[in-house]
């Protein structure tokens, strides 16, 4: 089971930098 399995994550932001970095590792991390 990954880290955020059946969470839930909402990141506001721009599409660059950091909003994006953080929106892949939550997706990678099994967030949805």
């Amino acid at each position: 089971m990954t880290k955020y399995a059946r969470r839930r994550a909402l990141v506001v932001g721009e599409a660059t930098g950091i909003g994006l970095a953080i929106a892949k590792r939550l997706v990678e991390g099994g967030a949805s």
